[in-house]
């Protein structure tokens, strides 16, 4: 007796059912292979746009808050000297000498790994006379810029109405050990 060929329902053989399930899975993974290159390639570009954006922040915030402009330099001057010149930095931007009470230097503060160098300024205005917002932040604005390592460290302010009727700041100059 001669044996028939068993054959699928459909007429297909074993060999032809796995060579379509490898052409599906072919097809399959190929668009799964071209989806995710298309994906990676978008998520790179968004990427690359990032950085670009962030560089372009970079700039601006160095604009903007002036990182990067000052240079370490050795501080040469003495407290004395910059009593003197906070006295004349007030002067200069409208503050009339009637008003700017003592300038003193407090002596040097030890907090370590941090020197300080503080000197207390007052400034006394008066009812017909009032110490000028405009006047006081162009005074402190001033030093900070022309002096960038004097910071203003404590702000005293006794408000007459728009304006201030007594002004105690503390202006620093800090020195690491």
């Amino acid at each position: 007796m001669a044996r028939k060929k068993s054959a699928t329902r459909s007429g297909l053989t074993g060999s032809s059912l796995a060579l379509i399930a490898s052409a599906v899975l072919v097809v399959i993974l190929g668009g799964l292979i071209f989806w995710l290159k298309d994906r990676q390639e978008k998520k790179s570009a968004e990427l690359a746009s990032s950085i670009t954006q962030y560089e372009q922040m970079k700039v601006m915030k160095k604009k903007l808050f002036g990182y990067g402009n000052r240079k370490r330099t050795a501080i040469t001057e003495k407290p004395d000297d910059l009593t003197a010149y906070i006295g004349k930095t007030a002067s200069k931007v409208g503050l009339p000498q009637s008003m700017i009470g003592n300038i003193t230097y407090e002596g040097e503060k030890n907090s370590p790994p941090w020197r300080e160098f503080p000197i207390s300024v007052n400034i006394t205005g008066t009812k017909d006379q009032p110490v000028p917002h405009g006047a006081l932040i162009s005074f402190l604005e001033t030093i900070e810029k022309e002096r960038p390592y004097l910071k203003s460290k404590n702000l005293t302010l006794q408000f007459l109405q728009a304006d201030y009727s007594r002004v105690q700041a503390t202006i620093s100059w800090f020195r690491r050990d």
